[in-house]
């Protein structure tokens, strides 16, 4: 069950862009116990979200519990007007990844409102190393390596077929909870307003 983050920026401090990088290291003390480098630049850009690395300072005893790197995923203004898109996204990642064996990406918590210390609406997820099958490393590749990924992809597509749902969008009927608990032993957490402690 991924973390919801109430995640304020402190009262009276000016952020020094939007989205304010210098404030991952204080989402990652909350999530992991641990701060991570400011990112120089965004990992990658695109229309809706803005990714950065972000590099954590693990200590060498913690480094089988806690990933050396996550992803920052956050959300442009073109999507934040959206008020449950980034729920929405969630709650579909984590619906696919505990009814299907499709590599999606890990949620450990996030903030779905621009009323926090970043500035935007954001989530922290899992990092995995890769390259997009469209890159020139596709056409370097040895044809049985081009047919097994064309395999997997197609063994995607139809574990995804076979997903059901009966209705759009997030059930917010009273008493609903829209965080799917997929694990069991996971009680979520908010982060209580200025501080970067996990509570509850």
């Amino acid at each position: 069950m991924p973390i919801l983050l109430q995640y304020p920026s402190q009262q009276g401090r000016k952020s020094t862009s939007i989205p304010d990088t210098t404030q991952f290291s204080g989402v990652t003390r909350c999530l992991f116990g641990v701060p991570c480098a400011t990112p120089d630049q965004a990992y990658h850009i695109s229309k809706y979200n803005e990714l950065y690395l972000l590099h954590l300072h693990v200590p060498v005893h913690l480094r089988d519990y806690i990933p050396a790197k996550v992803l920052a995923r956050v959300s442009t203004d073109v999507k934040a007007r959206s008020d449950i898109s980034m729920e929405s996204e969630i709650a579909t990642m984590v619906f696919v990844r505990s009814r299907t064996d499709v590599a999606v990406p890990f949620v450990y918590g996030y903030c779905p409102t621009r009323e926090n210390a970043i500035g935007q609406p954001f989530s922290i997820i899992s990092f995995v190393e890769g390259e997009t099958m469209n890159s020139s490393i596709w056409e370097d590749l040895p044809l049985d390596v081009k047919l097994r990924t064309i395999r997997d992809y197609a063994r995607i597509i139809l574990e995804l077929s076979k997903l059901k749902f009966d209705r759009i969008g997030l059930d917010q009927s009273p008493g609903v909870n829209t965080n799917l608990n997929i694990e069991e032993n996971m009680v979520p957490t908010i982060v209580d307003r200025g501080s970067y402690q996990r509570v509850g």
